[in-house]
């Protein structure tokens, strides 16, 4: 749903030209912004989802829940 709500914010042509990465953070924040709806371990399931996605970017700083 979220990257729904993402491209319908942003417009078809803006959408495709993100990378997999600007997309995730996207839907990582929102999921964030929303953490009392999601259990511990679907939270730990998505940050360890956005930061495989961010290594496969090159991006070496992980993401860390507080």
């Amino acid at each position: 749903m979220c990257h729904l709500k993402h491209f319908e914010e942003v417009g078809e042509i803006a959408y495709k030209g993100y990378s997999v990465v600007e997309k995730e953070m996207y839907v990582w924040k929102q999921l964030l912004s929303n953490r009392r709806k999601w259990t511990k371990a679907e939270l730990d399931d998505s940050l360890n989802y956005i930061n495989r996605e961010r290594r496969k970017a090159g991006i070496t700083e992980p993401i860390k829940i507080k």
